[in-house]
């Protein structure tokens, strides 16, 4: 039976992660072509636009799909019911919001005091509508622990995206570059959620109206809401406080925004890459933590942590070494090159905030997770606003380090009763495994750039700098390539 127990654990990891990692692949190849299409200002007022969007999305439905899956692994009889108390929610939610922002755009724009983003706001509003319609699907999905389905439905995303954007980019339109991009995000949507729909049915599953689940759904999902608003909230409050910050230094207003999009829209997409591999973790680990007992949850919690500390640190040789290259080479822009080699220590606290945050919301403890990110968010905001003058742009890079160090550190407190020295032995020897892996990393890119070109001299010293700190992983038996295999997974702890 724990054989058993394991093989479907590792099984919804692999799935979730193959398919993760072809949406994030395709999702950062976007980017990249966006950034080339309509450069670092556009971007800026992109990931503007989109910062107040991610709030309105979180007003609308954050908490409903962690809910959802969690109330139908419990009580998958009522799965219809607790359908249809999403879609009620959310829907309503969406459209009562998309009337006022529609009717009025002029307030919306004086009060957020960026005007310039109002038009691609609007281009973004379908999608809220549509992620909306969405979001109780990918509940249904998620409780029912059908992990391929639920990947399957967001690459179908990308794939629509990335077609639209080669279109629409291809063809002579009266709009900007950055509400083309939020043009083809809520054309994707559409079509997620149409299909998402239609795999719902196909299957055989209904809706079932019911409107006593509609309570009990709002009061579950609200204190994880209330987390990921604030986390919004402080995206959408960084999106205005630091650009005005630059301009106070003495930066035009333009190039404020476009260090803005550099820095959220090429280089964070970049440092984030790990964090696809830990959410495949962490969406397969929140319904089997869920209602276990203490001795299971600490087995669990250890081995996703310490495998997820492992995944943190397999880019940070190739970012720091060679950041500036990459930067060049991917987006043609130097100072994302600056952005990524700096930008490069944040994937260790990153990754651990990203985990245990998911395992505070796995083990019912919302409300103290909370409590954490608010505290870090705090001195994020502190940072935009006391550091420009001293560092500039790289004040947002420390900010975003400060904040994720602080999440990490309060989230592992608050998980202490769960810890063993594990994850810190694997925590000290991953630091070190980094020394000779970034000494590869550099030795093989100076060699090679002589010889070949920077693509090549670049993936090839990549691929040597993640195979050295494989070697060593394997070598202080941290992981084994048996680990991956069904049967054998995590079987050394």
């Amino acid at each position: 039976n724990k054989n058993c127990y394991m093989n479907k654990f590792v099984k919804a990891v692999l799935i979730t992660t193959i398919l993760s990692i072809s949406t994030r692949a395709l999702g950062l190849f976007i980017k990249i072509y966006l950034s080339r299409e309509i450069g670092a200002e556009g971007i800026g007022y992109y990931q503007i636009a989109l910062s107040l969007f991610f709030l309105l999305c979180s007003l609308v439905t954050s908490g409903i799909p962690l809910v959802i899956s969690r109330k139908i692994a419990s009580e998958p009889n009522k799965k219809n019911k607790i359908v249809f108390a999403g879609l009620v929610v959310s829907t309503t939610l969406s459209i009562f919001i998309c009337l006022i922002i529609a009717l009025t755009p002029n307030i919306i724009g004086q009060i957020w005091g960026q005007s310039s983003s109002v038009p691609v706001l609007f281009t973004l509003l379908p999608a809220l509508v549509f992620t909306a319609i969405y979001v109780p699907f990918r509940g249904a999905f998620w409780g029912n622990k059908n992990f391929f389905l639920l990947g399957f439905t967001e690459l179908i995303e990308q794939i629509i995206r990335f077609v639209a954007c080669l279109i629409f980019f291809n063809i002579s339109l009266s709009i900007s570059g950055a509400e083309i991009a939020g043009t083809t995000y809520s054309i994707a949507c559409a079509f997620s959620s149409l299909i998402a729909i239609i795999i719902y049915f196909a299957k055989g599953n209904k809706i079932k109206p019911s409107l006593k689940e509609i309570k009990p759904l709002i009061i579950e999902s609200a204190p994880i809401a209330i987390l990921r608003i604030g986390t919004s909230v402080v995206s959408l409050l960084i999106s205005i406080i630091f650009p005005a910050m630059l301009v106070k230094t003495g930066t035009s207003s333009s190039d404020a925004v476009a260090f803005f999009g550099i820095v959220t829209g090429m280089a964070l997409p970049i440092v984030t890459i790990p964090g696809t591999i830990i959410g495949s973790i962490a969406v397969a680990l929140i319904p089997e933590l869920s209602g276990k007992q203490d001795a299971f949850i600490t087995k669990q919690t250890n081995l996703s942590l310490s495998y997820s500390i492992i995944i943190s640190f397999l880019l940070f040789p190739t970012l720091l070494v060679l950041g500036e290259p990459l930067g060049l080479l991917l987006f043609n822009n130097t100072t994302a090159g600056e952005i990524l080699k700096y930008g490069s220590f944040l994937l260790f606290p990153l990754g651990v905030s990203q985990l245990s945050g998911s395992i505070l919301n796995a083990i019912g403890l919302e409300k103290r997770g909370l409590l954490n990110y608010l505290i870090s968010a705090i001195v994020m905001i502190a940072s935009i606003i006391l550091l420009p003058q001293l560092i500039g742009v790289y004040a947002l890079v420390l900010g975003f380090f400060l904040m994720s160090v602080i999440s990490s550190l309060l989230n592992l407190i608050s998980i202490s009763k769960y810890l063993s020295s594990y994850s810190f032995k694997v925590c000290v020897l991953s630091v070190l495994f980094c020394i000779p892996s970034c000494l590869v990393c550099k030795w093989t890119h100076n060699l090679l750039i002589t010889i070949c070109q920077p693509i090549i001299a670049l993936g090839i010293s990549c691929v040597l700098s993640i195979t050295c700190l494989f070697v060593l992983y394997q070598t202080f038996h941290l992981i084994s390539i048996k680990d991956f295999l069904p049967k054998k997974l995590f079987s050394h702890a």
